[in-house]
């Protein structure tokens, strides 16, 4: 599945994405908050 422009967090072992779009700062105080994810930046080509 794919949700366009901006900043995502996905789950380490699933490979899911749990968050997004949401800005740079947004993504990165949410992986804060949370364990064993990352955050992703996608875009449309």
């Amino acid at each position: 599945m794919f949700y366009g422009n901006g900043y995502y967090v996905v789950d380490d072992d699933s490979g899911d994405i749990i968050a997004g779009p949401l800005s740079e700062q947004s993504a990165e105080d949410f992986v804060d908050e949370h364990v064993n994810c990352h955050v992703v930046y996608l875009e449309k080509y």
